[in-house]
């Protein structure tokens, strides 16, 4: 499901996804802080909105809010590139280039494996 505060943008997305075959997405105008959602998606994809909010604490718990249980990992990151290795991937790398936290001296800080 995707939401949106513009109809238009909302329409385009629809389009697009009926011309990819009609892919299994919903999307909704509305927004983020006051749609109501049900405690049932396995993912909720999140890019940029945080930044734009007075409580982006507030957000992430509503957000959070509407996972579902479902037993993922989604640290499996780590584990990827043995897992592809033991599924008969060859040339198997991980190049990491988003920054993934901070470092204690308060600089932005990556990892590779």
């Amino acid at each position: 499901m995707g939401i949106e505060l513009d109809a238009a943008k909302v329409a385009i997305a629809r389009e697009e996804a009926e011309a990819d075959g009609g892919l299994a997405v919903e999307y909704r105008e509305g927004d983020v802080l006051t749609t109501e959602f049900a405690p049932d998606h396995d993912v909720i994809y999140v890019r940029f909105l945080l930044t734009h909010l007075v409580d982006p604490a507030w957000a992430t718990a509503r957000i959070a809010a509407g996972l579902g249980p479902n037993g993922v990992d989604p640290n499996i990151g780590p584990r990827l590139p043995q897992l592809l290795i033991d599924a008969g991937c060859e040339r198997v790398g991980v190049n990491v280039v988003q920054p993934a936290g901070m470092t204690a001296e308060g600089q932005e800080g990556t990892s590779s494996s």
